[in-house]
Order: structure tokens, then C-alpha cells, then sequence
């Protein structure tokens, strides 16, 4: 995952999609904070448990509405329960500034 500082990211949003396509969620930075994530769709769709694409035509309206609040869906992520047990399976590495998995390493 790469981080971009929003001056950085400015008229290069086709890259950071890009990037998010082939190489998972891209970070913005806003203050030096993290502020938004871009994933690609099958990424959100994964996540959110709804079909890639299929509703496009409300997401380009504004009306996207998955009926759950973050909280809640943070909290019955796949993740909260991992990190809950221990079971955690990634981490940091300084060496190619990115989170890879603990066997990977």
C-alpha cells in the first residue's frame, strides 16, 4: 500500500487507481493523517459483501447505501475478529515501507 500526501495525489488520480487496481488500497494523507483509501471495486465489493458494479448508476447519484453503519461494519469485519484473537497476520516492513504477511517475511 502507497502512501500519497494530497498535494502529491493532485492530478494524479488516475495513477493512484491504477495503483489500487494492481496493487491493493492507496493511502491519502491530508495533514500528515490519513484521511481517505482508494480501493478498487472488487476490493469494496469484497469488503462490503456487495457485487462489483451493481449499482454504479446510484453510486454516480450518491445514493449508495450498504445499511450498515462503519462501526458496525468494522466491528463484524473478518479483521476485528483477528486482531481480537491475536490472529493478526500482518505487519509493517520498514525495509519496503508496506504491510506484508508474517510467513511472507
Amino acid at each position: 500500500m502507497r502512501n500519497w500526501n494530497l498535494i502529491e495525489a493532485d492530478g494524479q488520480l488516475r495513477e493512484i487507481a491504477d495503483a489500487a487496481l494492481c496493487c491493493g488500497p492507496q493511502r491519502v494523507t491530508l495533514a500528515d493523517e490519513f484521511a481517505v483509501v482508494v480501493l478498487s471495486a472488487a476490493e469494496y465489493a469484497r469488503l462490503t459483501g456487495e457485487t462489483p458494479g451493481a449499482r454504479a448508476e446510484e453510486a454516480a447519484e450518491g445514493e449508495v447505501r450498504t445499511g450498515k453503519s462503519f462501526m458496525e461494519f468494522m466491528q463484524n469485519s473478518p479483521w476485528a475478529e483477528a486482531v481480537r484473537s491475536g490472529d493478526w497476520i500482518w505487519e509493517w516492513d520498514d525495509e519496503t515501507r508496506s504491510w506484508v504477511e508474517k510467513a511472507a517475511r
